[in-house]
Formats: C-alpha cells, structure tokens, sequence
C-alpha cells in the first residue's frame, strides 16, 4: 500500500495536471483497470529502462496496450486508451526480467509516444462518471461471479473479498477480468467501453456462458475419470507438459524442482523432515515457474538445501601453534588465552562435543573481537561474525516465517550458512547492546542459542526444522556485564578482558599497530619508526582510553604526516620539481625518452624517526593537559576512582559547609546509589564523631553541600562512600586530606569497607593523574595481583577493612586524638 505522503503527492500532482509525459511500457494479454492492483512482467531493455525512470521520479508509469504484437510501438499500433498506475512494489527476477505490482489511478488518452532509450507516452487523464452505474447491477454482478467461483473451484476465498469490496463499476470489472479466463479481446472492448452499464451487462452474459461451459466440462471429466486409470492419467499429462515445453523451447524443469528432490534426497535427514522438504518440492514442481508462490517456494528450499546438514571442519588440536597465533596476534590477555588453551587441550578428550560460551567482558579498544577470529584460527575453524547493536527484533534471531514477503532466516542460521559447516566460531559482537520493544525480546531468543542442552535442536522460523548447533563455538562480546539480563549471563563464561597500562599500550604499538599501519598505507618498506618516548606521548597526550582504537588512529596520523612531508620535499627538490609531474610524462613519451627522468619518490625513500621533540609538529598541540590532581589542596576536597565502560576516571568529591537550616544539598547528577552512599556518610559520622572530634550537631545550622565536578556526566555507584566521608570529615574539621592521595571503597553504617569492583581500571586511572597513595578494601588485597607491577612499584597502597581505620590514614598524624 501506499503512504500516506506518497497518497498526499499523487493526488496534487493529477489534479493540477491532467496532462502528463511519463515512462511508456507495453504489456501483452492482461489488462489493468482503474482502481485495481495488478502484477506485471517486463523484459524488454526499453521497459526496464522506463521502469527504473519512474521509480526515480515519483513511482508512476503509463502502460499501454497494442493492436498487433509483432509490430512497433507506434501511435498507429496501440489502443489509444492506456492505464496511468503506481509502481507500488518492484522484484528482479534471476532471469534478468522484474515483476512490477502495480496500482491503475485512472485511464488515460494517449496524444504522443517517443522514443530516446526509454519510450515516453504523453497523455491526458480520462475522467469517467462512477455513479453511472446502477448499484443492483453490481450486485447481480457479484452473485453471478460467487456462482462462477462455487462452480470454477479453483479461485481462492480471498478473491471472493475482494470482489464483494469492489465498490466502483471499474474495480469490479478489473478484478473480475483479472481473475477469469476471458478473451483478451473481450477485456479489451470492456476497457474501451465508456458505458460501464454497458461493460458490466455484457460481462454478466459472458460469465453465465462460463458458468454453463464449466459446468459441461465437468460432467464431461467425471465420465472421462473413471474410465483413465490414475498412473496413466499422469503420465498421460506429464508426457504432454513435456512436449507442450518442447514446442516452446522451454526447460522441461523450468521450477528446478528436480534438482532440488535430488539435493534433498541426499541430505542427511531423518525421514519425517526430509518428507517434508519433498513435499515442498512436489509442490513447487505443480506451480507456474513465475508465480510469486513459486518464488518464495524456491527461495525457501534452496536455503534449506544450501546448510551444512552433515559437513564440518576438523579441529586443528596443537597448543603450541595455537599459543603461537594467539601470542602473534595479541598482547597480554593471559586470562582469555589461558581459557582458550585449556579448551582446545581437552578437546580430544571431549566425547559429547559441547562447546562452552565464552564472553569476554571489557572496555572498548581491548582486542576482544579480534580474539575471538584468533580462537578460529587456532582450531583451524571457519569464523562468522554476528553484530547484536541495536539489535530490538526476536525474527533477527529467530527468522521471519516464511509466508511474510522478503522473509530470511535468523542471524544465526545465516552464520552458519555463510561459512559452509556445522562447526564454526561465531562472534556475537557487542551483546550487551541488544534491546527489547513490541517485537520480541531478542535475548530470549539467545537463550536457546547458547544454552548446549537445547540448541542441538534450535528451530529458526524460517527453516521450520531442527538444526543443531551444539558444535557451534560461541563467543560473546560485551563492554558491561549490567545490561545483560541473567539468566542470558548464567549461560555464558565471563572473561574479563581489562584495559592496558601505558606500557603495555607502548608495546602493543612496537609489536602491532605501528607494522600493521605501514602495511595499511602501502608504506611497508619505508623506514619509519617511534621512540618510546614519543609513543608515551601520543599515549598521555592525545589519548585517553583503556583501549588502543585511538592510538591507532594517532599513529596512522603520524605516518601519513611523514609521507606527505616527505613527498613534498621530494618534489620540491631542484632537480625534480620542473619533471616531476606524471601527466606531462603520459602526455609526451616519446618527448621524455630524450631527457633523463628522475628517479620515482619509493616508500623505501623515507626515513623518519618520530621523537617527543618533533611529535606536536605532527600532530599539533596537546589534546589532554597534565592531570597532575586533583590534590587535596583545600578542605572538603577528596579524590575518589571510578569505573566506566571507557575504563577508569578520577573522581573529585567536594563538600563545603555553609550557613542553612541542615538540609544535605547534592549536585553533579548523582545517582540514587550515590544519594544514598552520601546519607550514610553523614550517618556514620554522626554516629562517630567522638572518634573523630567532631561536634554531633555540626549539621544544625548549616547546609552539607556535596558535589561531583563535570556536572553533565551521570555518576552512580556504591564505590565513592569513603570518598564522601573524607571529605565530609575534611570540611567539617577544616583539615585538607593527604596529597596525592586517591581512594574507593563502599561503606556501610557500622563501619565496614566493603571490596569494590574494577580495580585494576580504577588503579591505572590513579597512576595517570599521579596519585601516590592509593586507598582500598581489605577484601580487594588479592585483585593486587592482577596489576602490572610496573604500576604497583609507583603506589603505596593503604589497605583497610573498617572505615574508622581508613579515615585515619588518610589525614596527616595527629589529626584525631586517641583514647
């Protein structure tokens, strides 16, 4: 159907112009009425041609009808009525031709038709009076055509809807015409016909002849039945299609159908599905080859026939060459490879075949959609990689059934198809970033993807049989665990994949990004190298990730700075800068074979070392200044470690006390986690304030005012409560905290310090804004470990399990006297 706007556009173009030049196309023994919806096929270079026109150009299109087939598209040779339609849907068929599904608007008087690549028709829109025909007539008309249907058997119900809603004389005959075997020649006098009583009149005898021929017809095929026995009966019409075929030079199995029997017959099925296919298949060898049934039919079963049933990649079981390519390809991420090597070391032994699901969790620019193609390439296996951002349709899962127009099957399924065998790794990239509405939940759908106890019998939509895909290895990607719902998580292996201090960032470049981009820019020969000082800088400097995306993009800035310099002063140089241009060489050969040409400026012909010093020539100013905190520098200052899904951040926490009625003011779009952390911080001091020599009413006639800088960021979590109650305590006593120091902890009203998560973010994000001293649960002692020791050697870490005992440290000795 139309829109509403393309309705809009329709109507102000043909009531403001009854005369119109549009695309001219000529079709054979069908007619299309006013009012009607009707296919059409077309072939012809020209037709295309004039179809492709239109739909550039507002969708409409004339289509015109002539006198003799044989001859040309001329005035002289075509009925001067034509139909002025709506291309509403358009379909390329394999065979080159495209099948239009067109609307007639009105009918049309041809004046002038001409020809430049496409055939252009002008013509004005012919008006015909609606009301002149009686409505009895249209009603005897309807139950004449109800008696032809109960009698013809054949036509579908729907096209009794269809009739019965025809609600003007020109509808109904169209519709009719369409559906009935009529003459062309008859359906050409009723749309020449400007009478319409008289079209509907005359229609009304020809369908009574139909009627009584029909019925003769059969009466006559009863007899004829019992006497033909039902083997002979077809074979008697097989034989016939098949020389009918022959006399029109046509394929014997236009459908394919034959060879899709074959296929499935050698598929390995068990009988009730394979039963089914050949059914399928039966029933596409009884349809027209360019029935729109036949097409979907095909498309189906072709699909179906086209999945790796039965055939599967051999696993490559080596772990030294798979420890190879995992170290060739990644830095560090000794975590996930340990996990990926022990599964390929106990996949010989593995007799059930069931493949776990890994998700590697982290933030962005970490390498985890690189690390699941690498698994493939250790286990020697086919990859497919499946995107699920944005992704909010279960059908994308699942698949569409197939009756729906343009239905495909699954993500998954494709997957699998697209790589040829049963077995391969398939990444399903970003995980976290899928999302429900009124279509469906596509992580349910998920659930029985990657659950081993199910998925053996997984049914897509589309395909309506059980495929298995328990040796399927899936790997999962996400750069936050809290989106996604939990029984999708329980199905799934969590690896966490933690962003990189400054010196693995500077090794990875050494190893990976720098070669890689050489290779990228066709520069590999050149002789173009970093110091690690200039690395570090790119690094601090014009980077702030836990990731490598941006320092990528960063050096290959760099090189290709290097080779347009160099480039230049190539060019720019005395003895080439009068012949260095390549176009005079092709314009005059044979003039430069006199002259001695200069040498090609090569990649080889680069030598460039990228220092600190010459590094801003490069890439010009400093995009991030020194962070050198956020020092307590003041009182009711105190610096707090966040994580996000960038990595770690700072996290300055300021309190001020001011002269009020003792309300606790919040700013810094706090979370409600937050809010709540910063209640208990004023509780627990409250509660506390012997120990740190504080008057209990010291909120009486004051207003706490708590903020967290950089307002337009949305901040939330448990972590910042140590931070909230230092720096409460700090404004309260007028005491600034210890410098450089820096902390994360949540804690609660009887004053324990609670672990927290991200440490090993949160600890590198310290390490970048030159914190010294660092403060954390007792409880996240063993996360230490995880951290490079190149950061560990620069913190001095204060570790406490009670926040009395914390607080303590944090000031300078002697701020708060003991009992």
């Amino acid at each position: 159907m139309r829109s509403k706007d393309g309705q809009e556009n329709y109507t102000r173009h043909h009531k403001l112009n009854t005369k119109m030049a549009l695309p001219y196309i000529t079709i054979g023994e069908s007619l299309v009425f006013p009012n009607t919806i009707a296919p059409v096929f077309i072939s012809a270079k020209s037709d295309i041609v004039a179809y492709e026109t239109a739909m550039e150009k507002g969708k409409n299109i004339i289509i015109g009808y002539l006198k003799e087939k044989n001859k040309g598209r001329t005035l002289s040779n075509t009925y001067r009525k034509a139909s002025l339609c709506q291309i509403l849907q358009a379909l390329k068929l394999p065979d080159g031709s495209v099948r239009l599904l067109v609307e007639c608007k009105s009918k049309v008087q041809l004046t002038t038709i001409t020809f430049n690549e496409l055939f252009v028709a002008e013509a004005k829109i012919i008006n015909e009076d609606s009301n002149q025909s009686s409505k009895t007539l249209i009603e005897v008309l309807k139950k004449i055509f109800i008696e032809y249907k109960n009698i013809h058997g054949k036509i579908p119900d729907e096209v009794i809807t269809t009739i019965e809603r025809s609600d003007t004389p020109n509808k109904l005959l169209g519709n009719i015409c369409f559906v009935t075997p009529l003459p062309y020649s008859v359906k050409m006098e009723y749309f020449m016909e400007s009478n319409l009583n008289k079209s509907l009149e005359s229609l009304a005898v020809n369908l009574k002849s139909e009627i009584e021929m029909l019925r003769l017809q059969q009466n006559l095929h009863g007899r004829v039945k019992k006497n033909i026995d039902k083997t002979q009966r077809d074979y008697f019409l097989n034989e016939q299609i098949k020389e009918i075929n022959k006399e029109l030079g046509r394929d014997s199995d236009q459908t394919g159908s034959e060879q899709l029997i074959k296929q499935i017959k050698a598929l390995n099925l068990n009988e009730k599905d394979r039963e089914k296919l050949l059914k399928d298949a039966e029933r596409l060898q009884r349809l027209q080859p360019m029935s729109p049934e036949s097409g979907i039919l095909r498309t189906y079963l072709e699909t179906v026939v086209e999945l790796p049933w039965d055939k599967s990649s051999f696993d490559q079981i080596n772990l030294n060459k798979a420890k190879e390519i995992l170290n060739n390809e990644h830095y560090n991420m000794i975590k996930a490879k340990e996990r990926i090597l022990d599964f390929i070391a106990v996949r010989q032994f593995d007799t059930l075949k069931k493949s776990p699901v890994l998700c590697f969790v982290g933030p962005p620019g970490t390498g985890k959609t690189s690390l699941g193609k690498s698994v493939a390439n250790s286990l020697g296996r086919e990859f497919g990689r499946i995107s699920l951002g944005g992704v909010k349709d279960e059908a994308e899962i699942r698949g569409h059934r197939k009756t729906y127009i343009g239905a495909l099957p699954g993500k998954i399924i494709q997957a699998v198809k697209k790589t040829g065998v049963k077995n391969p790794v398939i990444l399903l990239d970003e995980i976290d970033k899928i999302s429900a509405d009124y279509k469906g939940d596509p992580a349910s759908a998920l659930l029985e993807v990657l659950d081993p106890e199910q998925n053996h019998t997984f049914t897509d939509h589309y395909i309506e049989l059980p495929f298995d895909l328990s040796d399927v290895l899936f790997i999962a990607t996400a750069n936050s665990l809290n989106p996604i719902p939990a029984p999708l998580m329980d199905r799934m292996e969590i690896i966490e994949v933690q962003g990189y201090t400054e010196f693995e960032k500077t090794e990875i470049a050494k190893k990976f990004i720098i070669s890689k981009q050489l290779k990228t820019l066709g520069l590999s020969k050149a002789n173009i190298t970093f110091s690690d000082e200039a690395l570090l800088k790119i690094i601090r400097k014009f980077t702030r990730e836990s990731g490598v995306r941006s320092l990528n993009r960063n050096v290959a800035t760099v090189i290709r700075k290097i080779a347009r310099l160099e480039m230049e002063k190539f060019e720019n140089s005395p003895r080439n800068i009068k012949y260095f241009n390549g176009n005079y060489l092709r314009a005059y050969p044979d003039y430069y074979k006199s002259i001695t040409i200069p040498e090609v400026f090569k990649p080889e012909d680069i030598n460039f070392n990228v220092t600190e010093t010459n590094l801003n020539k490069l890439l010009g100013d400093d995009l991030i200044p020194d962070e050198d905190v956020k020092d307590s520098t003041v009182p009711g200052l105190s610096v707090g470690l966040a994580w996000t899904q960038l990595g770690g951040t700072v996290l300055p926490m300021e309190i001020v006390l001011a002269k009020g009625s003792g309300r606790t003011i919040l700013t810094g779009q706090l979370g409600d986690v937050m809010k709540e952390s910063a209640q208990i911080a004023i509780s627990y001091v409250k509660s506390n304030h012997k120990k740190f020599n504080i008057d209990p009413d010291f909120d009486k006639d004051v207003d706490i005012h708590i903020h967290a800088p950089e307002g337009a960021i949305k901040k939330d979590g448990p972590s910042a409560g140590i931070t909230m109650t230092s720096a409460l305590i700090s404004a309260i006593r007028g005491i600034c905290i210890n410098r450089k120091t820096a902390m994360t902890g949540e804690i609660t009203l009887t004053g324990q310090l609670l672990p927290i998560g991200g440490l090993k973010e949160k600890i590198l994000a310290a390490a970048r804004n030159g914190c010294q001293n660092v403060l954390i649960p007792e409880l996240n002692r063993k996360d230490i470990k995880e951290i490079p020791k190149e950061i560990t050697d620069k913190i001095n870490f204060h570790i406490h399990s009670r926040v009395d005992e914390a607080i303590f440290s944090l000031f300078p000795e002697g701020t708060f006297k003991k009992d």
